[in-house]
Parts: C-alpha cells; structure tokens; sequence
C-alpha cells in the first residue's frame, strides 16, 4: 500500500467542497434553469446534500492521493496532467452516460463535468505539491 500524505487529503477534499461553494454558487440559478427547479424547489436546511458533497470529495482525494503515488506523479505539471486525465475518462465519460439516458440537457452536463475536471486538477496538485514540495 502506498505512502498517502493523509494531510494533502484533508485539504484536497476541503478545497474541493469550497470550490463546489463558489462555483454553484457563481453557476448555481443556470445550473437550476436546466434542471427546470427553483431555488425554493431544493431543501436548504437538509444537511444531506452537503454531507454527500463532502464525502464524494473526501473519496476523490484518497482515489487522486492512491493514483498519483501508484503513478510517481511528483511535479506540479503531470499532477495537472493526471488529474485532468482522471477526470475525463473516469468522472466525466461515466457521467455522460447517466446523462445521455436521463434526459438532462447537455449544458447541465458542462456545469458539473467542467466543475469536477477543475476540481480534480486543484486536488491533484493540492496533494502533489503538500507531499512532494
């Protein structure tokens, strides 16, 4: 089993659930007009949502934290490199499916793969940089 910076993984997770903050937050009423809800239609006092959110992002590290180590990924530029890789053939291409079935307009799909693929490159270089700098 691979060394893994458990640090690095508690500040790739946080600064993947913050950037979720802002970017829904800056892509949030779009994001809402495709999934044809209000603001009102979601439930803001339901914790669930955010504790889901964090989870995932606390798996997305450790996933990135084990794959860059296996990988020997060191630098700053493969850490973007891996990341990016990682999200698109395994986050996005498989949430292309559900959305191809689901029905869901493609511009929903943008808002939430071009969030994981940033998010992923942050978190990579995030563990990359606390581990190997």
């Amino acid at each position: 089993m691979p060394q893994l910076n458990f640090v690095a993984i508690a500040v790739a997770a946080l600064a993947m659930f913050f950037l979720g903050a802002v970017w829904y937050g800056a892509f949030g009423q779009i994001w809402l007009n495709f999934l044809g809800k209000r603001k009102e239609d979601l439930n803001p006092s339901s914790p669930a949502p955010y504790i889901t959110a964090f989870v995932g992002a606390v798996l997305n590290a450790f996933g990135l934290a084990f794959t860059l180590e296996a990988f020997q990924v060191t630098s700053i530029d493969k850490a973007v490199s891996y990341g990016a890789a990682l999200a698109v053939f395994f986050v996005l291409a498989t949430s292309a499916k559900h959305y191809a079935f689901s029905g869901w307009k493609w511009g929903l799909f943008l808002i939430d793969a071009c969030y994981d693929l940033i998010g992923f490159c942050v978190m990579s270089v995030i563990i990359v940089a606390m581990t190997y700098r």
